[in-house]
């Protein structure tokens, strides 16, 4: 079971990732929405004021109740939050989406870090920053350069 988990908990990092993977596809979003280069800096900025406010949120919530439990529950919603952006329609509500999936990546900065303190012993830590590199690089393929729409 910890084995299980500590994958989940390697692959969730999307919220990180997820924020590299929208700047690369910024060109692309602004011709498609027909925005200003400054109306698109609000797709990036919403998301990281969200994610800044809620982080101390998640992690008082993972302290009460379980941070497993809340490590799903962000995981989740960032699911359902990713498929909306995909799916956004105009700039506002790429924004929402983007501020939805913010409010939920960032359960991942005071859960994963947490419940792996607490499932590894000190020395069997030195592992996770060179896996996380190795995700960051292999996932950064999964947007087409032509479409920032999710990949098939």
């Amino acid at each position: 079971m910890v084995d299980s988990f500590n994958c989940d908990c390697r692959d969730f990092p999307g919220g990180r990732l997820d924020q590299t993977i929208v700047n690369l596809a910024l060109p692309k979003i602004i011709g498609d929405f027909n925005i200003s280069v400054s109306a698109a800096g609000w797709i990036a900025t919403a998301y990281i004021l969200a994610n800044a406010i809620f982080v101390p949120i998640w992690g008082k919530l993972g302290d009460t109740i379980g941070r497993k439990k809340v490590y799903i529950l962000g995981f989740t919603i960032f699911i359902v939050g990713s498929v909306l952006a995909g799916l956004s329609w105009n700039l506002s509500s790429m924004i929402v989406f983007r501020v939805i999936q913010a409010i939920a990546g960032s359960a991942d900065y005071p859960t994963a870090m947490a419940i792996l303190a607490v499932t590894f012993r000190t020395e069997k830590r030195a592992g996770p920053g060179i896996g996380n590199l190795v995700f960051f690089l292999c996932r950064s393929f999964r947007i087409r350069p032509a479409n920032w729409r999710p990949a098939n």
